[in-house]
């Protein structure tokens, strides 16, 4: 790694790492600075970090509680 890393001066290097059993969702919503209101929380089908741009999504999360939702 640090061989690698000394030939890249110029450039940033990500280093990922998907976590196991996690749950990936999208939140719509729109802000006035005061006020945010929700428009929809979609929970990715697929294994979180797995999808390519084109992902399944479920409107309404199934997996998630009610505690973590939004009254």
């Amino acid at each position: 790694m640090e061989a690698s890393l000394s030939r890249l001066t110029r450039f940033a290097v990500l280093i990922d790492k998907f976590l196991e059993e996690a749950i990936e969702v999208d939140v719509d919503a729109i802000c006035d600075g005061t006020t945010v209101v929700i428009g929809g929380i979609m929970e990715h089908i697929e294994e979180a970090g797995i999808h390519s741009g084109d992902s399944a999504c479920s409107l309404h999360p199934y997996s998630l509680s009610a505690a973590m939702l939004p009254p």
